[in-house]
């Protein structure tokens, strides 16, 4: 286990500086340890260019995503937990011709995500599926204009038929694809799309609090443009 450190702060270089009270390295602690004591913290934990988190925050989102981690398990031995599992049917990350990490301003066209195209074909290519066979979606939107794309490159409307696809009702929860039922990075938290999956894993066993109607394929995209990837969970039968 690293030691803790009581103070992150990450600059633009290479590399972070990392410091203890009074600029002293803190070396007699474990990061779980270092965490939990400073529950509640408000002074200064983690420093960026951007803005400077409180302790108090970076422990209530790391425990966040500690909460939604989920452990993969064989599909006859998840058969045998209490829960009905959620099936990997597909799983694809992709990295697209002249892509940068969230900055691909310098391709020939600019309003799709090539990337996603490509996870888009592996995921149907390993699952058997096609877009028509996905009842829900959970789309990465830490960016909001960034999920008309996905849509055109997932292949649920034709290329510049995004807004068009969205605008008649489509994303509803009666619609034909019901979108980021549980909010989305936007709406409910951004823990990197780990909340995502968790939401998918609920649509796929009916247990969301906003739950469609008959829902056996989800796809779910994490990462767009940094390079992305994606899933297709599935009901077990």
């Amino acid at each position: 286990m690293w030691p803790g450190v009581p103070l992150v702060s990450v600059g633009s270089g290479w590399g972070a500086r990392l410091e203890g009270p009074e600029g002293r390295a803190v070396r007699d602690e474990t990061i779980a340890g270092m965490l939990l004591a400073r529950l509640g913290d408000d002074r200064p934990g983690l420093r960026s260019r951007e803005r400077t988190w409180t302790w108090g925050e970076v422990v209530r989102e790391s425990a966040a995503r500690a909460s939604l981690a989920r452990a993969l398990r064989t599909a006859d031995r998840a058969r045998d937990l209490p829960h009905r599992p959620a099936l990997v049917l597909g799983a694809a990350q992709g990295s697209g011709d002249d892509q940068q990490m969230m900055t691909s301003y310098y391709r020939s066209e600019i309003t799709g995500i090539p990337e996603m195209g490509l996870v888009g074909r592996q995921l149907y290519a390993q699952s058997r599926l096609t877009p028509a066979d996905v009842q829900a979606a959970i789309l990465y939107d830490h960016f909001t204009p960034l999920v008309l794309p996905q849509l055109e490159e997932l292949g649920f409307c034709p290329k510049g038929e995004g807004k068009d696809f969205v605008a008649d009702g489509n994303l509803d929860l009666g619609g034909r694809l019901p979108f980021n039922t549980h909010g989305g990075q936007l709406g409910e938290a951004y823990i990197h799309g780990m909340n995502g999956i968790a939401e998918a894993v609920r649509l796929v066993r009916g247990t969301s609090v906003n739950q469609p109607g008959d829902v056996h394929n989800v796809l779910v995209t994490a990462g767009t443009g940094v390079p992305t990837s994606g899933l297709i969970l599935g009901a077990a039968i």
